[in-house]
């Protein structure tokens, strides 16, 4: 699961253990969403694995 996920105006970092990944400007939004619609994908398979 991802430790820290920080979004400031124009920059994202996105922290797992020991790594982490920096984006500024749109790249920084790609990642954003990308990071968000991860979480909603393990949201769902927990929540399917536990029916």
């Amino acid at each position: 699961m991802i430790n820290t996920l920080s979004i400031s105006k124009d920059s994202v970092s996105l922290c797992y253990k020991n790594s982490c990944l920096h984006a500024k400007g749109s790249n920084a939004n790609l990642l954003a969403i990308g990071a968000f619609a991860m979480l909603i994908l393990i949201g769902i398979a927990a929540l399917s694995k536990s029916n």
